[in-house]
């Protein structure tokens, strides 16, 4: 995934913010100083926020047609940025309905060639994201 547009570099940034988060949470759990707690929560608030506002931008950008060749690349930045870094759950969380909203733009073509590109690990954090978007988020014609 080497072409970044705007929505790739975006995830980007947040899965970082989450991995810097997940380290700190790691290294309060250490310590006891009430002050590193509430500091650690407002950072997690606000990767929180950014996270939710990254995922709001997705949903925006996925309703412009022109994004349709490039929705892959956000798609698999997030699953690599997830798998290999260590992320605090609630960030990944409100990440996802960006994500699910730049899959309902790919076809089966370019749910396989994000498929092909993963390391094999990746490709089950792919399979569960796109079986978590199909189960619930993919609109099926049935009510």
């Amino acid at each position: 995934f080497d072409q970044n547009p705007l929505a790739s570099e975006l995830i980007d940034v947040a899965v970082k913010e989450g991995q810097a988060i997940q380290t700190q949470l790691l290294d309060s759990q250490n310590e006891s100083a009430p002050e590193s707690n509430i500091d650690l929560s407002l950072r997690i608030n606000s990767a929180i926020q950014f996270a939710g506002q990254t995922a709001r931008v997705m949903e925006v950008v996925s309703n412009l047609k022109v994004f349709t060749k490039y929705a892959t690349y956000p798609i698999g930045e997030f699953i690599v940025g997830s798998s290999t870094l260590p992320v605090h759950a609630s960030i990944k969380k409100a990440l996802l309905p960006g994500v699910f909203s730049l899959l309902k733009l790919c076809s089966e073509q370019d749910t396989a060639f994000i498929q092909a590109t993963l390391d094999a690990s990746m490709q089950d954090t792919f399979k569960t994201v796109l079986a978590e978007y199909k189960k619930f988020h993919k609109f099926s014609g049935r009510i």
